[in-house]
């Protein structure tokens, strides 16, 4: 059992549509990857399963994100659900937070699920739109621009259906997601549509993953056209990142930039900040100030 004590809230983190990470261990075989068919995996525009992932160990941790869902699948769906759904039931929590909601970049999504719902619609299969080959020259360009934008908007409405969904399991304790920084990219390729999930209370809050130093600054800016002060006081958590990654290698920012960037969100009258990764870091709080500072262990 876990005894909180004054204002501490317990959040379980939970990866979505992303099931496996690791490119250099097997899953075990009672894991979701081991017992269910290929349609239930992410598939990408050149008909690359995520399935064939599973038991590859010659894989180049660099470039190999993880084993992902497809967002297409109900049953797919129904299991994400179900794992909330139990958590909710048999945990004393305070909130829901949801990573790697979102499709895996945005030459996926073409699994037969998706084409086929898509061609039913549209009657045009969405690898070809998606590859530049406009059907023999038979639909003007302008034409084949308007349905690309419906393959786009088929897919993030995929991403928002099961979101409402669990927000609808979750009731009275809070939900938030981790998204994309840049508000159009977050949409447009990762199929995040958070703008309108805020604007739809569709969650309590989003967490920025505002990971990137070179852009920090830029994406706050962004932000600050977007959203009114009152929007940001209430919606959005500023992610900041406290290492620096190269594969599975991982070392210590400095702490100079972290505390640069936290007195950024807070002058920016951003809700608090979130601190990835923070067990690189012992925390204490800054007298007379509503933000953290940091010390290496």
């Amino acid at each position: 059992d876990i005894i909180l004590s004054g204002d501490l809230e317990i959040h379980p983190w939970i990866n979505v549509y992303k099931v496996w990470s690791s490119a250099s261990t097997n899953p075990p075989d009672n894991h979701i990857t081991k017992y269910v068919d290929s349609s239930w995996f992410t598939t990408d525009i050149n008909g690359h399963i995520d399935s064939k992932y599973i038991g590859n160990l010659n894989l180049n941790i660099n470039e190999f994100e993880g084993i992902f869902l497809s967002p297409f699948n109900q049953n797919g769906n129904e299991y994400i659900k179900n794992i909330i759904d139990k958590i909710l039931t048999n945990y004393d929590i305070q909130g829901i937070h949801l990573d790697f909601l979102r499709f895996k970049d945005s030459m996926y999504g073409y699994n037969s699920i998706a084409r086929q719902s898509f061609y039913d619609l549209h009657n045009i299969d969405p690898v070809y739109l998606n590859k530049n080959i406009y059907l023999n020259n038979s639909m003007p360009y302008d034409s084949i621009q308007i349905i690309k934008e419906k393959w786009n908007t088929l897919k993030t409405n995929q991403v928002t259906n099961l979101l409402r969904q669990i927000k609808y399991l979750c009731g009275d304790i809070k939900l938030s997601v981790a998204v994309k920084p840049d508000i159009y990219e977050a949409k447009n390729r990762w199929h995040q549509d958070w703008e309108n999930w805020i604007k739809s209370e569709y969650l309590d809050f989003v967490v920025l993953m505002n990971y990137n130093s070179d852009t920090f600054t830029k994406n706050l800016f962004s932000l600050n056209e977007k959203f009114n002060k009152e929007d940001k006081s209430n919606n959005i958590f500023i992610g900041i990142n406290t290492i620096n990654s190269f594969g599975y290698k991982h070392k210590p920012l400095k702490i100079d930039l972290i505390q640069k960037q936290i007195t950024e969100v807070d002058k920016n009258n951003f809700i608090g900040v979130s601190i990835f990764s923070y067990e690189y870091y012992k925390l204490y709080k800054l007298k007379g100030k509503n933000i953290d500072i940091f010390n290496f262990n």
